[in-house]
């Protein structure tokens, strides 16, 4: 603001009324503060939220791998019989030894025992060969760098016979190298001559020599990086298995009691649905049967009427001529 001196100076006075905008930037500083507060509030709950989301999802893996867990013991004790012992042991330190859980080695070995039998394989000899061949799986998979699983379905053509499956493991089990290979081990009886059975232990004995190199890969090269991810991981999914058979223990009465009342309220609605029925449906099937008859009544008057009408045109006709000739 500028104003006139006594001695004719212009005097410029540089004091502003700040005060609005002192009070207009602390009203600014606390609006960013609440928000920021506010930012603080959301982050926590959504960070509350994936929590939640993050612990319903772990359990619920948990109670599926406890329940595989559980139906695979079931096809262990059919498969394997008084020798599940064999089983359980090779279960026991599946992880160290071949990087497969105690889930994976009882599926894959009772799956094989399952299928050896099913080919007439004695069951001692089915045990041992299924066994042999789950561990095989583990260190196929770390020889070649690929999952359990598919060293397993690679696995089963000693008992289906497919020939592709193995050709990306160097195997080449065609019929003439069976037979080339049964000759050079002395067996006896031709190839086209075997029992399934036989062509299933010569197969056998045909991938365990072409897998050699491969046979104990995994505890050989236990210290590897690969290696250890997939103890780490096998054991993580040892741990949910164990957890999540403890979740099925405690939820198991619930679901029952829900199973229950379910059956009641089915029970209950049925007999609703038949008692509605009774008292609405014949009264209704009735007065539909009822008007189908009136209706069909009136159809059967109509044509009456038109067919009257029709011979009391003729009839007219008729005496209108009779009359002409009068």
């Amino acid at each position: 603001m500028a104003r006139g001196g006594a001695d004719g100076q212009v005097v410029i006075d540089t004091s502003l009324n700040n005060s609005g905008f002192i009070r207009g930037i602390r009203g600014m500083t606390g609006q960013v503060g609440g928000l920021q507060s506010a930012v603080k509030r959301l982050g926590k709950a959504i960070v509350g939220a994936f929590a939640v989301r993050a612990v319903v999802n772990f359990g619920r893996r948990a109670v599926q791998i406890g329940s595989d867990v559980a139906e695979v013991q079931n096809v262990v004790d059919v498969a394997f019989g008084e020798l599940k012992g064999q089983a359980e042991e090779f279960a026991s330190t599946a992880i160290t030894q071949f990087g497969m859980s105690t889930l994976a080695a009882k599926k894959t070995a009772s799956t094989y025992m399952a299928m050896a039998k099913g080919m007439g394989v004695a069951s001692q000899e089915a045990a041992d060969m299924a066994i042999t061949l789950a561990g095989l799986s583990g260190d196929v998979a770390s020889f070649f760098n690929i999952s359990q699983e598919l060293a397993d379905i690679k696995l089963k053509s000693v008992f289906t016979g497919e020939t592709e499956t193995l050709k990306d493991l160097g195997v080449v089990m065609t019929q003439d190298n069976l037979k080339a290979y049964a000759l050079s081990k002395g067996f006896r009886k031709s190839y086209d001559a075997m029992s399934q059975a036989e062509k299933v232990a010569l197969r056998y004995q045909f991938v365990l020599d072409s897998l050699a190199l491969a046979n104990g890969d995994f505890a050989r090269t236990q210290d590897s990086w690969a290696n250890q991810t997939r103890i780490l991981s096998m054991q993580w999914q040892e741990f949910m298995g164990i957890l999540g058979q403890s979740i099925i223990a405690v939820l198991k009465p619930v679901v029952k009691w829900l199973n229950a009342v379910v059956s009641h309220m089915i029970a209950l609605a049925t007999l609703l649905n038949n008692t509605v029925t009774k008292a609405f449906g014949g009264e209704t099937q009735q007065a539909q049967q009822t008007s189908s008859a009136i209706a069909s009544s009136v159809d059967n008057q109509e044509a009456l009427t038109d067919a009257v009408k029709d011979t009391s045109k003729a009839q007219q006709k008729s005496l209108a001529g009779f009359d002409e000739i009068n």
